[in-house]
């Protein structure tokens, strides 16, 4: 088995070394997902009290990987029920549909998912570790793990808010794989250091949808508005050509949130699409982005946030995850992105997304504060009704997640108008003091 393996990496890598030599300038991070890194290569990806979980699945079998903060690697091996995808898949459905009816088969699958998947390496990595960096593959790239329960469910504890979610215990971000983790790291080192980077920190985008044929999105312009009062910089919500300005801007903003319709095509990943707005007649900018101009674009931000229905789904790869939107962000040099794995609801996503913008803002790391956003919300009794999964789960953080300084720099014209400020009022100072 393992001489297959090795032959078959070997075949890859020749096949990869001759599309370098015919495409030269194929240079993005996905260009290098072929490499395997050493040890010590994964250790410097994590941070203090952070581990990483890689998951490999045959068609019987599920190896998994872990690596500690201290760089101590282990595995396992799982032999797989019978009706373990089946199982899986049924979750994410339920998850999808946000019925009340399943919820104990759920909340039980939840807590035995858990204890196969994730509790034998949290139990013997102890309380060390709070941040989780999941490797996903096969049915597990669709699931949030943050849905499976530390402990079985509880009779006595009926509420949703009340159960004992992976959430609760661990910040938890994904990756496509270690190789491109490294990539979108780096990434985010270069950016840090870019005498010439953005000159904004904020930039939101929130269409106005007007054609009858596009459902209008209620609460997506309250939101990039209130993002903008926390961090500065510039939105737009009115404007009919959004997409055109949008790849004439979205390079000078180290955040960017986009609240707009996203089109997800599993089958044909590269036609998946934001909406920017009502359809334009020109046939370049006609408001449509597909992910195949997404991942050609040189941006230069350090965060994506896609408040847009299904923007982390879409066609599994084996060995190469899932091709989304999120995943062309990726592709254009952004290191990490907030996503949505099903339909948002317009009415809580605003909740989450203020939120976890609140806790970066105070110097949080992006999974840290996308899991205090979502504990907030459960807490909250506003949101009472509103607690099954469906409204808080399918927001998932990938790639870096460093935490960030979130101040905009002052404008350079500021600094003339302050200064004559100064000089304004020391020259009264001097006339008064001639005067007397």
């Amino acid at each position: 088995m393992i001489g297959r393996w090795e032959q078959q990496l070997f075949d890859l890598k020749l096949e990869r070394q001759k599309l370098l030599e015919d495409f030269p300038s194929y240079n993005n991070p996905d260009s290098n997902v072929l490499q395997v890194l050493a040890l010590k290569d994964v250790k410097q990806l994590l941070r203090p009290g952070q581990a990483l979980l890689s998951y490999f699945f045959t068609e019987s079998e599920l190896y998994i990987f872990s690596v500690e903060p201290s760089g101590q690697f282990q595995w396992r091996k799982w032999n797989l029920p019978a009706d373990f995808r089946e199982r899986v898949r049924s979750c994410i459905r339920y998850l999808w549909d946000k019925q009340e009816y399943g919820k104990e088969p759920f909340l039980q699958t939840a807590a035995e998912l858990y204890a196969n998947l994730l509790g034998p390496d949290c139990n013997r990595m102890g309380e060390s570790v709070s941040s989780l960096i999941i490797l996903p593959d096969d049915v597990l790239m669709m699931m949030p793990l943050e849905t499976l329960l530390t402990a079985p469910p509880s009779s006595n504890k009926p509420n949703w808010r009340d159960q004992q979610w992976l959430l609760k215990k661990y910040n938890v971000s994904y990756g496509y794989s270690a190789t491109l983790l490294r990539e979108q790291k780096q990434i985010s080192r270069q950016n840090a250091v870019k005498t010439a980077g953005p000159k904004h920190v904020f930039g939101g985008f929130a269409p106005t949808y007007t054609q009858s044929g596009q459902y209008q999105l209620q609460n997506t312009t309250g939101m990039v508005k209130k993002v903008q009062s926390m961090l500065g910089g510039d939105v737009w919500t009115k404007e009919p050509d959004q997409e055109a300005i949008f790849k004439q801007e979205s390079s000078n903003y180290r955040v960017l949130l986009l609240a707009m319709h996203g089109i997800s095509d599993a089958e044909h990943p590269e036609l998946s699409q934001l909406l920017f707005g009502d359809p334009q007649t020109d046939p370049v900018n006609n408001n449509i982005l597909y992910a195949t101009e997404l991942q050609i674009m040189q941006l230069q931000a350090d965060l994506v946030v896609l408040s847009a229905c299904h923007s982390g789904f879409g066609k599994l790869e084996t060995g190469e995850g899932v091709y989304s939107l999120a995943r062309a962000f990726a592709a254009a040099k952004v290191p990490a992105t907030v996503m949505s794995l099903w339909l948002l609801h317009e009415n809580t996503a605003p909740a989450l997304v203020e939120s976890f913008f609140s806790y970066l803002q105070h110097g949080k790391t992006k999974d840290e504060a996308l899991r205090l956003a979502k504990q907030d919300y459960l807490i909250d009794d506003q949101n009472f009704e509103l607690t099954h999964p469906f409204y808080w789960a399918g927001l998932v953080a990938a790639g870096d997640m460093q935490s960030m300084e979130l101040s905009d720099p002052v404008p350079h014209w500021l600094w003339y108008v302050l200064v004559g400020i100064m000089i304004l009022l020391f020259g009264q100072y001097w006339i008064r003091q001639r005067s007397s």
